[in-house]
């Protein structure tokens, strides 16, 4: 993924048992993503991706979120796509799981904060509505100052708060590469599920 100002976009992760980076990614159609596939001592390989080959630390130990490996990339491509696109008016995104499929998706500016999507979202969990929902925000982990999203999860079971780091480097050439790092994926909150 590029931008008219000359940022490049990757995802850095665990693929099919490789660490490598996704790069040039594509929506091709609803929930379906293409991408070019570099990993160490490989030729770049134009794949379809699978979302079940990436590998997402720390979320792989919850019982009941078989989807969620299939819906995270979603997120992951949303994150990079508001990034992208919308510079300085990102989007936060946000959406409910219903029968493993993804349902109602919504967005809310950065600006306005997590707040109404965590209601809006909150709310169709609690009543039913929606088996879980997920969304993610942008964010800093304070104590490390890294940047990235954050991704929540809004359970009837279990709340799951995940961070994924996100990084800038800037070459002399004036090329930005900008990476969202999928293997250092942590959990740092879990908490109660969503009462109803």
């Amino acid at each position: 993924m590029k931008n008219d100002s000359g940022v490049h976009f990757y995802i850095k992760a665990e693929y099919d048992g490789k660490v490598g980076g996704l790069f040039s990614i594509a929506a091709v159609a609803p929930m379906t993503f293409a991408a070019d596939l570099i990993t160490e001592n490989v030729e770049a390989q134009h794949i379809k991706i699978d979302p079940a080959k990436i590998k997402f630390p720390s979320l792989t130990a919850f019982k009941g979120l078989e989807e969620a490996h299939q819906l995270m990339f979603t997120h992951l491509y949303f994150a990079l796509y508001t990034t992208c696109n919308f510079g300085d008016s990102r989007l936060n995104t946000g959406f409910g799981v219903k029968n493993g499929k993804m349902e109602g998706l919504i967005n809310s500016p950065e600006e306005l904060g997590e707040a109404p999507l965590l209601e809006n979202l909150y709310d169709q969990v609690k009543k039913g509505a929606v088996d879980w929902a997920t969304f993610f925000c942008f964010s800093n982990m304070n104590a490390s100052g890294k940047h990235g999203i954050s991704i929540d999860i809004l359970h009837p079971k279990q709340c799951l708060l995940f961070f994924i780091p996100f990084s800038v480097t800037k070459y002399d050439n004036g090329q930005t590469l900008c990476c969202l790092d999928v293997t250092q994926t942590e959990l740092v909150v879990q908490g109660d599920g969503v009462a109803a």
